[in-house]
């Protein structure tokens, strides 16, 4: 069983990939694809695929960032001056990610386009994991 495998999956353990896989799959796109026979589980992994891609790549640029800055600017010493950023609350993430769906439903969006927009609306690039400093 398709579903018993995505469930198994240890990708599928994180609460990201589970509320984003939960999402995608409430969509007229994913039901499309099911009914003409497109496997879950590729489905599935497609989205996987994305949001480590998405985390790699995000990962890339943050370590380089670092590594220029470290190059450009000598460490000086001094008082922690560093604001707290604030978290995207979860309604505002919802609220993004049905504005994502309705697009790709009036086809303004692709659904690959969609999906990364989803990935990035859960794993925004404001978020402290990616601060440059």
């Amino acid at each position: 069983n398709q579903i018993n495998e995505i469930q198994a999956d240890e990708d599928y353990q994180n609460p990201v990939v589970q509320e984003m896989w939960t999402k995608y799959t409430s969509t007229p796109n994913f039901q499309m694809k099911m009914q003409s026979g497109v496997p879950m589980t590729s489905e599935y992994n497609k989205l996987v695929r994305t949001y480590y891609r998405q985390i790699a790549t995000r990962s890339h640029d943050t370590i380089k960032g670092l590594t220029e800055q470290k190059e450009k600017t000598p460490f000086v010493e001094s008082g922690d001056t560093r604001e707290t950023p604030s978290q995207v609350p979860i309604d505002e993430r919802k609220e993004s990610a049905h504005k994502i769906d309705k697009q790709r439903r009036e086809g303004t969006v692709s659904s690959d386009d969609a999906l990364h927009k989803l990935v990035d609306t859960f794993l925004p690039k404001t978020d402290p994991i990616w601060r440059k400093e």
